[in-house]
């Protein structure tokens, strides 16, 4: 049984990312994915969690990792507890994290980040004073079912970002 530590991973830097400069696994690898998917099912099991939040799941795909996610969504959904599996996917087509198996990622729901886009750039409008033109019908129009996506409820709405501090 190997641990975390014995699996090569890479730096962020040195994959033309931003992404806070930390290390990334090597998704490519199949002892890697095996481990993630083990450790997944023993939180199922020993812990009997009723969820998983996978954070920034685009860097996982874009780096060796599209048919990972795919196994890992069927493996966990296949468990007994069946849990609800949302994914922090940013990239393009957004639907893509949460498209059924083989076409998509197979994830059940992923963040939706337009209404809290529309609430800044509301408040944005409104620090120019009284005389400000406020855009409502642009947070309004967040209410309705994203573009590409099968289901309403697949697009998980928040209005901040534990990531991104917003500064106007």
């Amino acid at each position: 049984h190997r641990d975390l530590h014995s699996f090569p991973t890479r730096r962020s830097s040195d994959l033309n990312t931003d992404f806070a400069g930390g290390k990334l696994f090597d998704f490519s690898q199949r002892g890697v994915q095996q481990f993630l998917i083990d450790n997944a099912l023993r939180f199922l099991t020993e812990y009997h969690v009723d969820g998983f939040r996978y954070d920034e799941v685009r860097y996982i795909a874009n780096n060796g990792g599209a048919d990972f996610c795919r196994e890992l969504t069927a493996v966990v959904r296949a468990h007994p507890r069946s849990p609800l599996q949302k994914a922090e996917y940013w990239d393009s087509p957004r639907e893509l994290a949460i498209t059924p198996v083989p076409d998509g990622y197979g994830f059940d729901v992923e963040l939706a980040d337009g209404l809290r886009n529309a609430i800044r750039f509301a408040v944005t409008a409104a620090s120019a004073g009284a005389s400000a033109r406020i855009d409502l019908d642009a947070i309004a129009g967040q209410f309705a079912k994203p573009s590409g996506f099968m289901r309403s409820w697949q697009a998980v709405t928040h209005i901040e970002n534990q990531d991104v501090v917003h500064k106007s």
